[in-house]
């Protein structure tokens, strides 16, 4: 039997990690210890672990324990309780062989670890040391993982306290990036919380100030190892990945019968996105050209543009308004001195009326203006307006209270309460007792209780043996993998993305193609790249085993015995004259004065009310 004052000694023995037997019942004979000489050959379980304990109570500090694996259709709660007592988890801790038993351990809660203790608690607030390894607790029981430890300690993606922290760290050697496993970064890029890149070499070292290669591209560090990115540095221009450009042109305006567009170092330009060009913004549609003066609709939002194409914000254009993004709306706050009001698209403005703007409530007086912070009588009604305006509502203003649509309950009042006490005069209290006069007197006679009748006693119980049924016959799935996919480099159009395959033949028409369309002004064709091309998909055959499950079937009915038993009688009290009571008063409490709390009286608005509870003197 399992003793729950054991666990795994990893100093000495490993875990049973691997394939172990499933537990099986063969004709009725469960496959457990006790039952192994009754079952076929082959069926017994054969894998077999030791448990270790230090309790000093025990005869010994081993056991030693055979597994078997419990099946995916098998339910524990099923089981047999000499089955059952066998349960353990391949960890050591308890799989609920018995109720109520709580055994020390790892337990998962909402895909989150914790640490049972064995009075069933959870270790908390501090480090744990399980298999010569440290875990830290928070104050919840939960186990960090890849984070820093309040006392300044970072552990890993399994939970586990290391002796080093990821991140910058610097030595004679210059700076080096430590991983979250623990390793230096090499021969890669590294982002650090800021945005910037830098560039670790094959032996761990930040590349610092210069121009550098890396991998065929040339890229440039400043002093301090960040990479500079679409920027110019001694002439030369740098991409927005940092690559160096041959031949890059300064960004500058082109114009094309009467049309501009805009140009990149890179020769890229903006097609249907905004840009910001020398502190404006401008627009450029889906070929390029820039759009010019007038209104322009632009992902469902209005916006004007200046002569120039530069984009209209915060101001009025005529009678419409944009704001400080650009966008046109159609209604406005204004402000005159230290008063406000509010402007439709159209001049107007809101007077003697509630209006609802960005979900507050607002009201206007007669000449417009935006009523300011204070109490304010409209109609037979009483408001509070803050100090920005907005109405309050279902809320609290001193000792007075507005309900949700803003207006003054007079009867609800923020009351403060005096105490008010009066003396009540109690009687004496007590109770009546029923006291015996006389005794019942009576005899026993004999009843019949239950008649005679038949028993039907079950001697043999049904047969049942399980037998497999096949539920799903052995497949093959074919599955893609992408390792096995196979790629080749091709030549493609920068302007129409046309695929000229690869080769001298792919360089040689993708050229020609390039220089057709720029004869032919298409410049949107103006030059080609190299990529990486799908050839063909790799894929892997798996093979998928029978499926299937048992089912208990019935071989043999159950036997029964028939059994008569006699009638049954009892001896019985028969009264035959009642017992004579008497009431008779016991004082239980005499009669007393008490001081007790009657009620409270509001000091702010006079209201009263009773008193919760009274207090004895």
């Amino acid at each position: 039997m399992y003793d729950y004052a054991y666990t795994f000694n990893p100093m000495t023995y490993s875990r049973p990690w691997g394939q172990v037997p499933d537990l099986v019942n063969i004709n009725g004979v469960w496959g457990i210890p006790e039952n192994w000489s009754s079952l076929p050959e082959g069926a017994q379980p054969t894998t077999r672990i030791v448990l270790y304990t230090n309790n000093k109570n025990l005869s010994t500090n081993e056991r030693y324990i055979d597994v078997v694996h419990l099946p995916g259709n098998v339910d524990t709660s099923t089981l047999p309780a000499e089955v059952r007592k066998y349960l353990i988890n391949v960890d050591g801790s308890d799989a609920g062989a018995y109720e109520g038993t709580i055994t020390a351990g790892w337990v998962t809660e909402n895909n989150q670890k914790k640490y049972r203790k064995s009075d069933g608690t959870y270790v908390t607030n501090g480090w744990l040391n399980v298999d010569d390894e440290s875990y830290y607790m928070d104050e919840n029981g939960v186990m960090l993982a890849d984070t820093i430890t309040p006392d300044g300690v970072y552990v890993n993606a399994n939970g586990e306290k290391t002796n080093y922290m990821p991140g910058w760290y610097q030595d004679a050697g210059g700076w080096h990036y430590i991983l979250k496993n623990g390793h230096y970064a090499g021969a890669t890029w590294i982002q650090d919380t800021d945005g910037k890149w830098y560039y670790m070499n094959g032996s761990g070292s930040m590349l610092e100030g210069g121009w550098h290669w890396i991998n065929g591209k040339c890229y440039y560090m400043y002093s301090g190892g960040d990479m500079a990115e679409n920027t110019w540095v001694d002439g030369s221009y740098v991409d927005a990945s940092g690559a160096w450009v041959p031949d890059a042109e300064p960004a500058q305006w082109r114009s094309y019968a009467g049309r501009w567009w805009y140009t990149f170092p890179d020769g890229s330009y903006p097609e249907n996105e905004w840009a910001a060009i020398n502190g404006a913004w401008y627009y450029f549609g889906e070929d390029g050209w820039m759009l010019d003066k007038g209104w322009h609709w632009i992902d469902g939002k209005c916006y004007y543009m200046y002569s120039g194409g530069a984009m209209a914000e915060s101001t009025w254009i005529g009678g419409d308004y944009v704001n400080a993004s650009g966008e046109w709306v159609t209604d406005k706050w204004v402000a005159s001195g230290n008063q406000w009001w509010y402007r439709y698209a159209d001049g107007s403005c809101p007077t003697n009326t509630w209006k609802y703007i960005d979900g507050a409530w607002y009201y206007f007086d007669g000449a417009g203006w935006m009523l300011g912070e204070g109490w304010h009588w409209i109609g037979n009604t009483c408001y509070y307006m803050y100090a920005d305006g907005r109405m309050a509502s279902d809320t609290w203003i001193d000792h007075y209270y507005v309900d949700a649509s803003g207006a003054w309950i007079p009867e609800k009042c923020n009351h403060d309460w005096e105490e008010k006490y009066e003396d009540i005069e109690h009687p004496e209290e007590g109770h009546y007792e029923n006291v015996l006069i006389s005794p019942e007197e009576g005899h026993y006679e004999k009843v019949l209780v239950k008649d005679q009748w038949t028993e039907y006693k079950l001697i043999k119980e049904a047969e049942y043996e399980d037998r497999w049924v096949v539920d799903k016959e052995a497949w093959t799935e074919k599955v893609h993998n992408p390792a096995k996919d196979k790629y080749e480099i091709h030549y493609l159009c920068n302007g129409c993305k046309k695929d000229f395959g690869m080769g001298d033949e792919g360089y040689n028409a993708v050229d020609a193609h390039v220089e057709e369309q720029m004869l032919n002004g298409n410049f949107a064709c103006g030059g080609w790249h190299e990529a990486e091309v799908l050839v063909e998909k790799g894929y892997d055959i798996i093979p998928h085993p029978e499926e299937g499950h048992y089912e208990h079937v019935k071989i043999a009915d159950a036997v029964y015995q028939s059994i008569w038993h006699p009638a049954e009688y009892e001896d019985r009290w028969i009264v035959d004259k009642e017992a004579v009571y008497e009431d008779k008063w016991v004082v239980d409490k005499e009669a007393w004065t008490e001081h007790k709390l009657v009620g409270y009286v509001c000091s702010h608005c006079g209201e009263s009310k009773e008193a919760e509870e009274a207090v004895e003197e």
